[in-house]
């Protein structure tokens, strides 16, 4: 509604433009995450300073969450996140498949396989999403999770998935738990 568009004037206006480059730059690429950790931002950014930007930006009240005492994971508050994604898709849309790969890569790292295979079908690295799915979609399943694997899966070509018999068969046992198989 109108009240919305005021504070995304406002968030735009006010806060994100009068930040310098450097800032708007780190803000917008760390947005595509949905938690951040300062080795997170530096394997994304290929940069070696997140921790000192996070508590700044802390510091600043630029919409940073901490999520443990510690201060080790963040997140942006909601409404400031979706605006600071919907900017960089607007303005940086070609940075949007590195960025993700990038995060794929270190949460596959750190044995974060579900960030992994999120971020790794939202860069296009379907090769990546695949070999992940195939490694722990039977836990995933088999914790009730039928839906995420389908999801998962789904989200992947047609042709991609096709090409992966392991995939397809996942595919089908997943949805005939749900009761969504169809003949």
């Amino acid at each position: 509604g109108g009240s919305h568009r005021f504070v995304l004037d406002y968030l735009v206006e006010e806060v994100l433009e009068r930040q310098p480059a450097e800032v708007q730059a780190f803000l917008l690429r760390t947005s595509i995450l949905d938690r951040l950790t300062a080795p997170l931002c530096d394997a994304l950014l290929e940069r070696a300073d997140s921790q000192e930007r996070l508590t700044a930006l802390e510091r600043a009240n630029l919409f940073l969450v901490a999520l443990d005492d510690q201060r080790q994971w963040y997140r942006y508050h909601h409404l400031f996140a979706d605006l600071l994604r919907h900017r960089l898709h607007q303005t940086q849309p070609e940075e949007l498949s590195n960025l993700h790969v990038r995060a794929g890569e270190w949460f596959r790292n750190q044995g974060l396989n579900r960030e992994a295979i999120r971020h790794s079908i939202d860069g296009r690295d379907y090769q990546n999403a695949a070999e992940l799915i195939k490694t722990i979609a039977i836990d995933i399943i088999q914790q009730g999770a039928h839906t995420t694997v389908i999801n998962w899966i789904n989200a992947l070509p047609e042709e991609f998935v096709k090409a992966y018999p392991y995939l397809c068969v996942v595919h089908a046992w997943a949805l005939q738990l749900t009761g969504k198989l169809q003949s």
